[in-house]
């Protein structure tokens, strides 16, 4: 109740806490409740963070037929979101660039990022608010494909202030922390599709 919040969700929400007679500290209680389940995904493997919260875009030139598939317009995006930074996926998870390559073949994807949103407190305690991406290109895509990305990494990198991870990836994997927070999927999504499908962004 604190981001995006009208007065038709302040009115619901006074009737609901009245009704349920709950008070101040018992929602606030019962919010940190809430979170902490959703950031707990210990028990997932990485296959399952990257289909947990996935999302593509296909463009209207887009064919699964290969032989077609490499005269046309590349630019079938997927995006999946999760709740860690991109180091403890790679340190909790030894194949998950392996499950990057295995979700991009299933879903005949083009280009893949995966973003993550975490509270980083290891350095003052502050529970400073984070972003990281890591997009992709698979090594067996098209050469015209594997160009696209690196345009597309000179054009995001300015608005999304991006900044190379300091570790180490494998060919077509590209990790940044992303200093612009207030850009969540809503945002790169649309950036995203305007310079890889040429899709307006004001049309989104």
């Amino acid at each position: 109740m604190t981001s995006r919040v009208e007065a038709f969700d302040t009115k619901s929400y006074e009737i609901l806490t009245r009704a349920l007679g709950y008070s101040e500290a018992d929602v606030t209680g019962f919010h940190h409740t809430l979170d902490r389940y959703k950031k707990d995904v210990s028990s997932l493997t990485g296959a399952e963070l990257l289909r947990k919260d996935y999302k593509e875009w296909v463009p209207e030139s887009y064919t699964p037929d290969e032989a077609a598939h490499e005269t046309s317009i590349p630019g079938k995006i997927g995006i999946s979101s999760v709740v860690k930074s991109l180091a403890w996926l790679y340190d909790t998870h030894a194949s998950f660039e392996t499950d990057i390559k295995q979700w991009t073949e299933r879903r005949q994807l083009d280009f893949f990022a995966v973003m993550s949103s975490y509270v980083d407190d290891s350095k003052d305690g502050q529970g400073n608010f984070c972003r990281d991406i890591l997009l992709f290109v698979s090594a067996k895509a098209a050469d015209k494909s594997k160009e696209k990305l690196q345009e597309v990494i000179k054009e995001v990198t300015s608005p999304l202030e991006l900044e190379p991870l300091n570790f180490k990836t494998s060919e077509g994997f590209y990790a940044f922390h992303q200093r612009n927070l207030k850009s969540s999927r809503k945002q790169v999504a649309p950036l995203l599709k305007f310079h890889i499908q040429g899709v307006a962004m004001n049309s989104l």
